[in-house]
């Protein structure tokens, strides 16, 4: 029997033998890792022929993406779509490029998981250097960032800054508020000063 305990095959890397095959067929299943973290179990003439060679996530990942994109195109486009008025109908635009899904994948490569595409001033259009993948499954208060006076910053960290809460602050951004206005109104509609110290 052949050992393909650390032997990478795509996207596999053989972690531990799970099961015997059968004496005529001669092939084990085996417990790989894929470099998206995820495990998964794959008899021994799949994966050394390449018939399997990742645990499924680029079709997940392109999956993902592509809603993604779909999302950002009827947000800024479709005007019958629930959230058109926070975007398109405030002139959010999707960039010339990113009418593609090609392009836009080119550009973010896909969405990771437990990722959502955001904008780092969110009064700005979508395109490449207005956006990012926030991710890690933590809430978007602490992912997502708004850029203003050269400052980028969480959501979470703007409330530290200018003591407005973050839920006032995202709700505002959902809205399709100018990121001057998200940081300056406070809820008594009094312009506030963000330091830069």
């Amino acid at each position: 029997m052949r050992d393909l305990v650390g032997q990478k095959f795509g996207k596999l890397t053989v972690v531990k033998l799970v099961e015997y095959g059968t004496p005529e067929l001669g092939y084990h299943k085996w417990e790989c890792q894929c470099d998206c973290g995820e495990y998964i179990r794959v008899w021994e003439d799949k994966l050394t022929s390449g018939r399997v060679y990742s645990c499924g996530c680029p079709k997940r990942d392109k999956h993902r993406t592509l809603t993604e994109w779909r999302t950002i195109r009827a947000r800024c486009q479709k005007v019958s779509y629930y959230q058109y008025e926070s975007y398109g109908g405030k002139g959010i635009k999707l960039c010339a490029e990113w009418q593609k899904f090609s392009n836009f994948l080119n550009d973010m490569g896909y969405c990771p998981k437990d990722g959502a595409l955001c904008r780092k001033n969110p009064s700005d259009d979508y395109t490449k250097e207005n956006c990012y993948w926030a991710t890690g499954g933590h809430p978007i208060e602490d992912t997502q960032k708004l850029e203003y006076n050269g400052e980028l910053l969480t959501i979470n960290k703007w409330a530290e800054k200018t003591g407005i809460s973050a839920r006032t602050i995202l709700s505002r951004v959902r809205l399709g508020w100018d990121v001057e206005d998200i940081l300056t109104t406070p809820t008594k509609y009094k312009k506030l000063e963000v330091s830069n110290g």
